[in-house]
């Protein structure tokens, strides 16, 4: 299966408290939850699009405002570090590969592993959404090269990218391809990041970057 709401939930998914209780004659409420930054991001996640909890678990890991976001996988590794930012701003991690899709169709189809989803804005009507597609990979970088591009160009997702400020392509593999960065599909890809705001890079088993440098 493969999500066919994902920008609608990614635009509107937010953290929600718990409403007041009424009590008593005159109807005035019981002291509520205050709504301190700490705990938001303690409390559920609102009702998705598809009106699935256990969907929804699986798409998303997190959304919160941590300093760093990382996602590892068999000793490989890619962190965002937003640490220097004031306010640091709201991120969500994504799994696309086993989450956003699922199977049949995750077994038949290119995918990267993950997205991260940086929200910035005050507000949420205000908020603008940078995306980064996250493939970690072994050696086989042309094969992550067009799991990147599918996911990129995938109907059902698609509109979640056109939609983003910015799209980062990264790749993390357990050894690089010697001359990789020129071939003709490597290039073609790195332009396709850069017509949407953002870049394409690759680096062999951990990979972390600063948030404000992308």
């Amino acid at each position: 299966m493969i999500c066919t709401e994902l920008k609608e939930c990614m635009e509107k998914t937010q953290h929600v408290f718990p409403k007041e209780k009424k009590t008593g004659k005159k109807g005035k409420r019981v002291a509520g939850v205050k709504k301190k930054e700490a705990d938001l991001y303690q409390q559920p996640l609102c009702q998705p699009p598809c009106k699935s909890s256990e969907r929804q678990k699986g798409c998303i890991e997190f959304l919160d405002c941590r300093p760093k976001v990382t996602c590892q996988e068999k000793g490989k590794s890619y962190t965002l570090d937003q640490g220097q930012e004031n306010p640091r701003h709201e991120v969500m991690l994504l799994h696309i590969d086993g989450g956003v899709i699922t199977n049949p169709e995750a077994s038949t189809m290119n995918k990267c592993d993950y997205a991260i989803l940086v929200r910035e804005g005050a507000s949420q009507t205000e908020k603008k959404m940078t995306a980064f597609l996250i493939e970690l990979k072994g050696k086989q970088v042309d094969h992550a090269l067009k799991q990147l591009k599918a996911t990129l160009y995938q109907a059902e997702l698609a509109p979640l990218w056109e939609s983003s400020a910015r799209v980062f392509g990264r790749i993390v593999c357990s050894a690089s391809v010697p001359r990789i960065q020129r071939t003709d599909a490597y290039l073609a890809m790195e332009e396709e990041f850069r017509k949407r705001g953002g870049s394409l890079k690759m680096q062999e088993v951990v990979f972390e970057e600063e948030y404000r440098n992308v």
